[in-house]
C-alpha cells in the first residue's frame, strides 16, 4: 500500500487496541515535509484509517490518547499556509481573465457569445469559491485543538474543533471531562521567575457542568459519540435517563 512517510511520533489508546502516527513526506533526499494527516493503525483489523487537514490548511504537530476513553483523541494543528499573497495573485488572474475574455467576444456570432459568457461565468465563480476558502483560512487560528473519535466501522471521525485561548502554551494531553493544557510562563508574587501552569479546559459536551461523575460522562461520551457518526436514535438512548438539569442545558 501507500507509504505513510516517515513516522515521528506514535501514541498507544488506553486499551492497546489502536496506535495514533504523525509522519512527515520526503521532499527529496534530505529534506522532510509535515503529513497534513493523522493516521490510526487498528490492531485488530490490521488496518490504517487517516483523517486529512489539509483541506483545512492545517497539519498535526501532537496528538494523545484519552486513558481511559478508548476512542477518543486529541490532536493539536498548526495553519500550514500563509494565503495573502495567493490571494492576491488570483486577485490580479481574475482581472486578466475577465479582460482577455470580453475582448475575445464576436458580437457576430450569437452563440460563442453565450458559450463564452457561460465559461466567464463559471470562472468567476470558481475564483470566487477559492477566495472563500483562502479568506476562511486567513481568519482560522494559528493554532488549533481537535478532538477525534477512532471508529472501526467509520474511520477517523472530527468530534470537535477549537482555537486555542490566548494565553496557552500548547497541548498537553486528555482525560474526559477536560483538555489539558501548559500555560504560557506567568511570574507570580511568590517567583522571580516566570513558569508556566496546568491549564484545564472542559470539553464542549461537558461544559458548564458542576459535577461530572461516572454515569454522567459514560452518557455523554456515548451521545457525543452516537452524535458524531449521525446515530440520532443511540444518541438520545444514551442520555435519556440522565435527569440532571445541567447536562440537559449543555446539550
Amino acid at each position: 500500500g501507500e507509504s505513510i512517510g516517515v513516522v515521528r511520533s506514535v501514541r498507544c489508546n488506553s486499551d492497546g487496541t489502536c496506535m495514533s502516527l504523525l509522519a512527515d513526506r520526503k521532499a527529496g533526499a534530505y529534506l522532510r515535509a509535515p503529513d497534513e494527516r493523522i493516521h490510526v493503525y487498528n490492531l485488530d483489523l490490521a488496518a490504517i484509517s487517516s483523517y486529512n487537514f489539509g483541506p483545512s490548511a492545517r497539519y498535526p504537530v501532537a496528538h494523545a490518547w484519552d486513558p481511559e476513553e478508548s476512542r477518543l483523541l486529541v490532536c493539536e494543528t498548526y495553519k500550514l499556509l500563509k494565503p495573502t499573497q495567493k490571494k492576491k495573485s488570483e486577485e490580479s488572474n481574475s482581472k486578466e481573465q475577465q479582460s482577455s475574455s470580453s475582448s475575445s467576444k464576436d458580437a457576430s456570432e450569437k452563440t460563442e457569445e453565450k458559450e463564452q459568457t457561460s465559461m466567464e461565468k463559471e470562472r468567476i465563480q470558481s475564483i470566487q469559491r477559492q477566495k472563500s476558502q483562502l479568506l476562511d483560512i486567513e481568519q482560522q487560528a494559528e493554532i488549533e485543538v481537535t478532538t477525534i473519535f477512532a471508529t472501526a466501522e467509520h474511520g477517523l471521525l472530527k468530534q470537535d474543533s477549537r482555537p486555542l485561548e490566548s494565553g496557552l502554551n500548547s497541548l498537553l494531553g486528555l482525560h474526559v471531562p477536560n483538555l489539558y493544557f501548559v500555560s504560557q510562563p506567568q511570574k507570580n508574587s511568590e517567583a522571580s521567575i516566570a513558569v508556566p501552569r496546568l491549564v484545564r479546559k472542559a470539553l464542549r459536551d461537558f461544559a458548564g457542568l458542576d459535577r461530572v461523575d461516572e454515569e454522567i460522562k459514560r452518557a455523554l461520551m456515548d451521545f457525543s459519540y452516537y452524535l458524531t457518526i449521525g446515530d440520532m436514535d443511540l444518541a438520545y438512548k444514551a442520555v435519556r435517563l440522565i435527569e440532571e438539569p445541567q447536562v440537559l442545558e449543555s446539550m
